[in-house]
C-alpha cells in the first residue's frame, strides 16, 4: 500500500489521503485507506493499481467512489472532489492546495477543517472530530476559503455551525443536512433510486 502511494508520486498523480493516515506515519496498519484524486488522473490510476494487483469491487451505488482491494486492503478512492452520497462539498480545486505529509499528500489545513465538518454533520450526525478540528483551530487559517465551502455546503447555517463549533457547543440539527441536499435535488433521487438497486442486487 505505502509503495502504491509512492507509484502515484513518481507518476505524478494529482491525489490527496483524506483523513484517518496516521498509521502512514508509525509503520501501523490499517484495513482501508480513503483517498480523492484528480478526475484528469483517472486512466493513470486505474493502470497503476491494475498492475500492482489491485481488484476493483463489486459495483456499488455510488458513481464518485470507487474500491480497490488487495490482500484484505481497500482504497476506497473519490474522482474529483469530496462528497457525501455522490453530492460534492470540495471540488477539483483541493488538489491545487494539498500538502505533503511525510511521503504521501493531504488536504491544506482550510480545506481539512471543511471535511472533518461536512464529514461529521452529513456522515456522522456528530462532531466526530472535534479534536482535530480544535486542533485546526488553533492554527492561522484562512477563514475566508473555509467560509466560502461551507455556505456552499450549508448557506445561511455556515456562520452558525463555525460559531457553535468555536464556542464548544456544536450540536447536530437535521436542518444542516436538509440544508445540504436542497443543493443537489436531482442528484439526490438519482442517488436514491442508484441505492435501492445496489441494495437489492445485493
Amino acid at each position: 500500500m505505502r509503495s502504491t502511494l509512492k507509484k502515484l508520486n513518481k507518476a505524478w498523480v494529482n491525489y490527496v489521503v483524506i483523513r484517518n493516515y496516521e498509521f502512514l506515519n508509525n509503520n501501523g496498519k490499517a484495513t482501508e485507506l480513503d483517498m480523492a484524486i484528480d478526475k484528469r488522473d483517472v486512466v493513470k490510476v486505474i493502470n497503476l493499481l491494475k498492475k500492482g494487483g489491485y481488484k476493483k469491487r463489486h459495483w456499488n451505488f455510488s458513481e464518485k467512489h470507487t474500491m480497490w482491494e488487495k490482500d484484505g486492503f481497500v482504497f476506497d478512492i473519490q474522482v474529483g472532489g469530496i462528497y457525501w452520497n455522490d453530492m460534492p462539498y470540495l471540488d477539483n480545486s483541493i488538489f491545487w492546495l494539498r500538502e505533503k505529509n511525510n511521503f504521501f499528500y493531504t488536504l491544506c489545513d482550510e480545506h481539512m477543517f471543511v471535511m472533518y465538518i461536512c464529514h461529521s454533520i452529513l456522515g456522522k450526525r456528530y462532531l466526530k472530530y472535534e479534536k482535530e478540528i480544535t486542533q485546526l483551530m488553533e492554527k492561522r487559517l484562512e477563514w475566508s476559503l473555509i467560509n466560502k465551502y461551507l455556505y456552499k455546503a450549508f448557506g445561511m447555517y455556515a456562520s452558525e455551525i463555525i460559531e457553535s463549533i468555536k464556542e464548544g457547543k456544536f450540536k447536530y440539527k437535521l436542518k444542516y443536512s436538509i440544508r445540504f441536499v436542497l443543493n443537489h435535488p436531482f442528484k439526490f433521487i438519482k442517488n436514491s433510486l442508484r441505492w435501492v438497486v445496489w441494495r437489492l442486487t445485493l
